[in-house]
């Protein structure tokens, strides 16, 4: 008897390991990525194209009380411009919201062209928006990913601006800093979680200002009836987060 219970717990000992063996093995746990986080603090660069709309007919008054009527037209501006940009953005579920600001080279411009009702000579005028920037809030929705947003706060640049009469002999020439606002909105895509690309839109009103200028040793002035200095731009960008600044 004693024989026969050594024996069966012998083999229970032997048979225990091997049906462990025999059993399923549970895979181990794949590590579940972390979501995509927008923020952080990014710098990048942008470029891309402006345009600003008619101004109508202009009228140049001198300080000699003399008026003058273009006969010609106000052509609508446009140009290219390039830039950086830098920004910091919070976010709290898919909601992103952040600070951006941006510096742009440009070369936007408007001119004037035509005679002048009443005199023989012949007047030209043109506005060059030189450069201009923008300190703006961002708020926008999250999908992973890709981020659409509307954007909008303090806009300024520099203009410099001409008036010219071949016939008078005049030249005149004025350079002008500018304020206003900028609104707009656009869409940015994470490539990888450092570079992101992305395509904005901006409204950007400086209000209106006149061309201005003086001749003879300035003892004679000129001005135009006011001109709006509105712009619309379209551009393209690339940014980089610095996945350390959270």
């Amino acid at each position: 008897m004693k024989k026969f219970v050594v024996a069966s717990l012998a083999f229970m000992a032997f048979a225990a390991p091997a049906s462990a063996a025999d059993m399923p093995v549970k895979a181990a746990m794949s590590p579940i990525a972390a979501p995509f986080s927008w923020t952080g603090f990014y710098i990048g660069v942008n470029g891309g194209y402006g345009w600003s709309r008619n101004v109508g007919a202009t009228t140049f008054t001198n300080s000699v009380a003399q008026v003058f009527t273009t006969t010609g037209t106000t052509f609508d501006g446009n140009g290219g411009f390039g830039g950086v940009q830098a920004g910091y953005n919070w976010q709290a579920g898919q909601i992103v919201y952040g600070l951006e600001a941006d510096l742009q080279f440009a070369s936007i411009k408007s001119d004037i062209a035509g005679g002048v009702t009443g005199f023989a000579d012949v007047y030209n005028g043109s506005r060059k928006l030189n450069y201009f920037g923008t300190v703006r809030g961002r708020l926008g929705y999250a999908f992973d990913r890709a981020l659409i947003y509307a954007t909008g706060g303090f806009a300024y640049g520099g203009l410099s601006q001409s008036i010219m009469s071949p016939n008078a002999g005049w030249n005149v020439s004025t350079n002008t800093g500018a304020a206003g606002y900028a609104v707009g909105g656009g869409l940015e895509y994470a490539l990888s979680p450092p570079w992101s690309v992305k395509a904005e839109y901006q409204f950007i009103d400086f209000g209106n200002h006149a061309l201005a200028g003086c001749y003879a040793g300035c003892g004679i002035t000129l001005s135009s009836n006011n001109l709006s200095r509105q712009y619309h731009t379209v551009r393209v960008g690339l940014n980089y987060k610095f996945m350390g600044w959270r």
